[in-house]
């Protein structure tokens, strides 16, 4: 038995909390799901990640692949980070492309901003409710709370 699902069970007629009816975590919903108009209660709408954290990059240079960053960020963030892949490793212009940070602590805001930059307009960095998705692509997403295109 899972540990999630033994408290739900427990405190399901307890106490009503949000993540009870709605889900809760960091557990990435599959990219099907990107696409799904979530209810004002639904608990990542009620409670959208905060692109405004201020994050350590932890790197041997200031320029990098945008891959690495990606990778850090994602180990870091008590959210998602989803990013389109090849195969099973990162799409090659994410592995090829090199990124220059001005700064190795900054926003999310702010690396995503340089990550789109780096990458060019054919791709597309969106802010879901709950997690943030990177692809090559021009979407229109109903709850997307941030678009970013490359310059």
């Amino acid at each position: 038995m899972d540990l999630e699902s033994a408290l739900i069970k427990h405190y399901k007629n307890l106490i009503d909390v949000a993540w009870q009816q709605s889900g809760f975590g960091s557990n990435d919903p599959g990219r099907e799901r990107d696409t799904t108009n979530w209810k004002d209660s639904h608990f990542d709408v009620m409670y959208p990640i905060d692109l405004s954290l201020e994050l350590e990059i932890m790197a041997d240079s200031s320029t990098l692949p945008v891959v690495d960053l990606l990778q850090c960020m994602k180990a870091k963030l008590p959210y998602v980070i989803r990013y389109q892949k090849s195969g099973r490793t990162a799409h090659p212009d994410l592995r090829n492309t090199q990124i220059t940070l001005n700064k190795l602590v900054d926003s999310v805001d702010s690396f995503l901003l340089h990550v789109a930059n780096a990458l060019g307009p054919a791709w597309q960095i969106t802010a879901l409710p709950g997690y943030v998705i990177i692809y090559m692509e021009s979407k229109e997403y109903r709850r997307a709370r941030y678009f970013r295109f490359g310059m």
